[in-house]
């Protein structure tokens, strides 16, 4: 290892974990009243599982070295819900609400102290859309999620991450040929490192022009990051660790694209400018 305060040992006398794992799932898809339903429970448990022993010295120095355990166990559901609503051709409203939650708890051990951790992941997300005769399309999308993790004994102190992504979209097509696009959203994590944001506040626009007489040609432009915020940071919880990871991003930018859509004849135009670009 390169760092003399942090180091790394291997560990030959591993052997294989046997996990027991039990699973329950429900689909549920209801075409007449545009209703969807979904769920996933998971159960898990494990022996000789693979964690990492900490010891750190006097001097700071930490050696971590893989060890098997008994006892490890994790529990996991996760939801899904989709209704659509068209009794009006012209004016289409949907919804939609989930979530995933899940705990994992395992043996901890530090300086030879054996003591129990448990993290808990409390994610959610929920939406709303409406489309006026394809005129007018708003989508508006929260997720709240909460991470936490908790220690049976006092080596540690609890540690505690929330955060939160808002994302809104607005497509207009009032104007014959033309295509605005606006994408808005909001991510924050309490778990960020000081010296860097917290929050981080995301706008993307394209304005698009359809030719041809399908409409089938599209010229677009589009600015990608129009306040020069964008940041790739996350944050995260896991056993006795909190950690934050910031990656490249990609800075403002401008594109000009043309699009040809080959459309089977009997498709039903729909002039659509929207990509993958946001």
């Amino acid at each position: 290892n390169s760092d003399p305060y942090f180091i790394t040992k291997g560990n030959t006398n591993l052997t294989p974990a046997k996990r027991s794992n039990f699973t329950i799932n429900y689909n549920s898809n209801d075409v007449k009243k545009n209703l969807y339903i979904s769920l996933y429970t998971n159960a898990s448990f494990t022996n000789n599982d693979v964690v990492q022993m900490i010891n750190v010295n006097s001097a700071g120095v930490q050696t971590l070295m893989p060890v098997n355990v008994n006892g490890s166990k994790s529990y996991s559901i996760n939801y899904n819900i989709n209704k659509q609503y068209k009794n009006n051709q012209k004016l289409i409203l949907s919804w939609h609400l989930g979530g995933w939650y899940g705990i994992n708890s395992s043996r901890l051990i530090f300086n030879n102290e054996i003591s129990r951790q448990s993290t808990y992941n409390l994610n959610s997300w929920m939406g709303f859309g409406i489309n006026f005769n394809d005129k007018v399309e708003f989508n508006t999308n929260l997720s709240p999620n909460f991470n936490f993790t908790r220690y049976s004994g006092g080596s540690f102190k609890d540690i505690n991450v929330t955060s939160r992504w808002w994302d809104n979209e607005l497509v207009i097509r009032c104007i014959k040929h033309f295509i605005l696009e606006t994408d808005f959203n909001y991510d924050y994590n309490s778990g960020v490192t000081s010296g860097l944001p917290k929050g981080i506040t995301r706008w993307n626009t394209a304005i698009s022009y359809t030719a041809l007489k399908s409409e089938a040609l599209v010229f677009r432009a589009s600015i990608f990051d129009i306040l020069k915020t964008n940041k790739n940071i996350t944050s995260s919880a896991v056993r006795n660790t909190l950690t934050t990871t910031q990656t490249n991003a990609l800075s403002q930018y401008c594109m000009l694209t043309a699009t040809y859509n080959v459309r089977p004849m009997t498709a039903k135009k729909k002039a659509n400018g929207k990509s993958a670009l946001f």
